[in-house]
């Protein structure tokens, strides 16, 4: 009896010891393995105990109070099942957590796809491009280039981090590690998607803004020289500014295919001396 209930004070102590209700983060195998042990063992002397105490009096009452071996038989049984819940919910929680970094491995391994991807879409303007435009798109490149760099790195990383589902605390701080990783990733492959973007929105837009420059610059001309009461209006101002819009047109038909960025600045440029010239004649 004393024995029994040495060893029910030593299990409660291991459980207390090892955080049992306080941290299941904390337990590991090792520390279940010797709970199950121990409860076993009380389980097993209680079971000899109430085999070898004397029987003065055998009553087969159904109201006979129980002994206190049964009782710690009892006890030593629920603590058996507690250890083996522990045990299940320690496991489900640590395959939990490995299959949230398996999610983590596959989303970079789409983004390794991802910034292929836009690789592929930069590389044709790669070595071809001068100026605003080459200045751009050889940043774009080396940056998605580092980015590759980065996710190798950290697949690799991932490859070799082994740990067991019952270690939770250092399952949830690789999983923070990498979704951190993650994370600051996307948002460098956004950014110079957005880059990549405006290189060929401005590549594609280019010629039909051209085209709308040029009838806009010949409107004008036609609107001037239609007008007989601005006729003697056109200065020689005037006329300076039509002749320079000439120019800078021309320029930019040679800027479009090398560096289309600076080809739409330009463009803007003209667009507003158009306008300009158009109120300086017509709204006096």
């Amino acid at each position: 009896m004393k024995k029994s209930i040495v060893l029910l004070m030593m299990l409660s102590s291991l459980f207390m010891a090892n955080g049992v209700f306080a941290d299941t983060e904390s337990i590991t195998a090792s520390q279940v393995s010797s709970l199950s042990s121990s409860a076993n063992e009380l389980v097993s002397n209680n079971m000899s105990a109430s085999h070898t105490q004397p029987k003065p009096n055998e009553d087969n009452s159904p109201n006979r109070i129980p002994t206190s071996g049964a009782v710690l038989i009892g006890l030593g049984s629920l603590i058996v099942f507690v250890v083996l819940g522990i045990i299940v919910v320690i496991l489900g929680l640590g395959n939990s957590r490995r299959k949230q970094i398996s999610q983590v491995r596959s989303d970079l391994a789409e983004l390794m796809v991802q910034v292929n991807r836009t690789l592929d879409s930069i590389q044709t303007f790669n070595g071809i491009s001068q100026g605003t435009t080459g200045e751009m798109v050889e940043g774009i490149v080396e940056r998605l280039s580092n980015i590759m760099i980065e996710l190798s790195r950290i697949q690799s990383e991932m490859s070799t981090v082994q740990i067991p589902a019952t270690h939770l605390s250092a399952l949830k701080a690789s999983y923070e590690h990498f979704v951190t990783e993650r994370n600051r990733l996307q948002t460098c492959v956004k950014v110079e998607e957005t880059q990549v973007d405006v290189v060929v929105k401005a590549d594609r837009t280019v010629t039909q803004r051209m085209d709308a420059i040029k009838k806009q610059v010949s409107s004008l001309n036609e609107d001037i020289k239609a007008s007989v009461e601005n006729r003697d209006s056109t200065s020689a101002a005037i006329q300076a500014q039509l002749d320079q819009m000439d120019v800078n047109i021309k320029t930019v038909e040679q800027l479009q295919i090398f560096d289309p960025l600076a080809a739409l600045t330009q463009l803007e440029t003209i667009e507003r001396k158009v306008e300009q010239v158009r109120k300086d004649v017509f709204q006096k």
